[in-house]
């Protein structure tokens, strides 16, 4: 995921967490999901776009926060460990609270690797009512890779087991003691100069712990198997605007970026709305965006009840 920095230089150790991620999290379901209301559709399709949340709004209370207390202990006991790099591991790096928003802000769209999941209806899915919308997997891979884009998103799969959360913050603790002692092996000019090495490389630290930390949450959310379009925000760029509606901040994603059309491939229909009437509403919808190809299907959950007409009519300035 690149990060939208401009000037921010080096990043080293953002890019080789971002490469790391990309080789443990393995290949991706050929299709991931995006449960939400049905009257969010016509705009989805109009704007070839995603809102993506704000990680503090999110429904996990602790996001970021169960990743950050696992770096921080990670550090804490490298600094009871360390002979050598003793100050290293000042209380600036071991206490900082990572997920700051002073720094960057994480926006998140979510995605499921489950098809016609009965949790994913419920909790994301208008309660049976709405729809799934299928991506293409390997497009938003490519977008992910592409450098540069006019708006730089991440795509990746979500962690949720601790042992593996650990080994991986391991990993990147590892590699920046060895990126600080490449560093301070430099001459120095003067004090100041050490001293600004210092920010400089704990500053790298926190870049690519923010980049990090939304790839990690706690195990009781498992079961959503779920992949992150996600998008770290720079407020000083005028090209991507973040907005609040009620009490939640978006942005909104351009999925469009490489193609000129979103990598959009089938809709299913919820449980509580899947019938002819159904279809036929949401045939005539992707005909006028010229969307004919995208796959139709309906949930195969077995609600008791008759399936209703899809509601396709949004209130205004809501998502």
């Amino acid at each position: 995921m690149s990060s939208g920095i401009a000037g921010a230089e080096p990043l080293r150790l953002f890019f080789e967490a971002e490469q790391r991620w990309r080789k443990w999290q393995g290949t991706p379901p050929q299709s991931v999901y995006h449960y939400t209301r049905a009257a969010s559709l016509p705009k989805i399709l109009e704007s070839k776009r995603l809102w993506a949340t704000s990680t503090s709004d999110l429904n996990d209370a602790r996001e970021l926060e169960h990743a950050s207390d696992l770096l921080r202990d990670v550090l804490r006991d490298r600094a009871k460990r360390s002979r050598t790099n003793g100050d290293l591991y000042r209380p600036t790096v071991t206490n900082f609270r990572y997920p700051r928003s002073d720094l960057l802000t994480t926006f998140v769209a979510s995605l499921s690797g489950a098809e016609d999941d009965l949790s994913q209806w419920s909790m994301y899915g208008d309660a049976f009512a709405g729809v799934a919308l299928g991506f293409d997997s390997s497009v938003l891979i490519a977008l992910d890779a592409r450098e540069p884009t006019r708006q730089p998103v991440g795509f990746f799969r979500v962690l949720y087991h601790e042992k593996e959360q650990r080994q991986f913050f391991e990993w990147l603790v590892d590699r920046w003691e060895a990126l600080v002692s490449e560093k301070w092996q430099l001459p120095d000019r003067s004090a100041m100069d050490a001293k600004m090495r210092k920010v400089e490389l704990e500053s790298q630290l926190a870049i690519a712990a923010l980049s990090v930390l939304p790839r990690m949450k706690d195990r009781h959310f498992a079961s959503e198997n779920e992949w992150r379009i996600a998008h770290l925000h720079n407020r000083h760029r005028s090209d991507c605007d973040a907005f609040s509606i009620g009490d939640r901040t978006h942005v909104a994603l351009d999925l469009a970026q490489i193609a000129g059309a979103m990598p959009l491939v089938s809709i299913w229909l919820g449980p509580a709305v899947a019938n002819d009437e159904s279809e036929d509403l949401l045939k005539r919808l992707l005909m006028q965006h010229d969307r004919q190809n995208v796959d139709i299907r309906r949930s195969e959950i077995p609600l008791r009840g008759e399936p209703k007409r899809l509601i396709l009519n949004e209130p205004p300035n809501s998502r």
